[in-house]
């Protein structure tokens, strides 16, 4: 009865099959029964309102079961509707049709929270995530950092003479520029980095796993690849050099704070721009870089 119907649909011969398919498929709506050979029906639609990419799905409970405790039941693990048999072809129809309204409602939330969500994190100039995202996502890397032991960095890097050589580029020069480094921090580095525009020409670059030297060597050949006179060229404008200072700090002492963490690699950034060292390390004792 619901050919008649634009949709998709696929039968599961039982419950593991039924699961597997859910789990690995972008579905909308189930019409589930109770009795199944295996996983019996409240099993799937527990686990399925638990999976973080499977909650979103209807489900539409079919059964032979017409006791108020089973439709309780259903509901209670997380069933949209209910229906016993014999079913009434028009009210199936009616019923699926409001499911599918409702999971396309749900979609379209999501999705404006995603895009709400990420506008309210990241930087409009570059693409990259903002000081904000910085600071909640630093406090979690810390406190993974101290659980299992490892090693965790912070980059923070600016570009010499922004404001000239902005000026140099033309109207939205100084943006481009600013897009270009920002690009190539995000694509050179590890994937397990996250690359963040501070503001202005400032932008910071967090490293888990990652000792004083391994922070050093990343940076620098990042630096070079922004350094080369290849970079950022534009035709109809003078020839564009641009160079990073860049500081980094160690997470040593468990009773730093992220501001206490971000504020020892400024710490470090200044001491690289006041000595005109392309790169210093700060940790327990003070090390220069480069």
């Amino acid at each position: 009865c619901l050919g008649e119907m634009p949709l998709t649909i696929e039968v599961a011969a039982n419950g593991e099959e039924a699961l597997s398919r859910l789990e690995s498929k972008d579905i909308d709506l189930v019409l589930l029964d109770i009795l199944l050979p295996g996983v019996d029906g409240f099993e799937i639609c527990g686990r399925l309102k638990k999976g973080e990419d499977t909650r979103k799905i209807q489900i539409l409970i079919i059964t032979c079961l017409s006791d108020l405790e089973s439709k309780a039941r259903g509901f209670e693990t997380g069933a949209d509707d209910f229906l016993i048999k014999p079913i009434d072809p028009y009210e199936l129809r009616l019923r699926v049709d409001t499911l599918l309204q409702k999971k396309k409602y749900l979609d379209k939330l999501h999705h404006i929270h995603e895009i709400n969500f990420y506008e309210g994190v990241t930087d409009p100039v570059t693409g990259l995530y903002n000081r904000a995202y910085l600071q909640d996502y630093l406090n979690l890397e810390m406190k993974r950092s101290l659980r299992q032991k490892y090693p965790l960095a912070l980059l923070m890097c600016a570009i010499d003479d922004f404001s000239k050589i902005a000026n140099s580029q033309g109207t939205d020069g100084g943006e481009r520029i600013l897009r270009e480094v920002g690009h190539s921090l995000r694509e050179n580095f590890r994937e397990i980095d996250l690359s963040v525009h501070c503001g202005e020409e400032v932008f910071a670059v967090v490293l888990p796993y990652t000792d004083g030297p391994g922070a050093i060597k990343g940076a620098e050949r990042v630096r070079k690849i922004i350094q080369d006179p290849s970079f950022s060229q534009d035709p109809a404008r003078p020839p564009l050099k641009i160079n990073l200072r860049m500081g980094i700090s160690l997470y040593s002492s468990p009773e730093w704070g992220v501001n206490e963490f971000i504020q020892k690699a400024r710490e470090a950034l200044y001491r690289a721009q006041k000595e005109e060292k392309t790169c210093f390390l700060l940790e327990g004792a003070e090390n220069p870089g480069n």
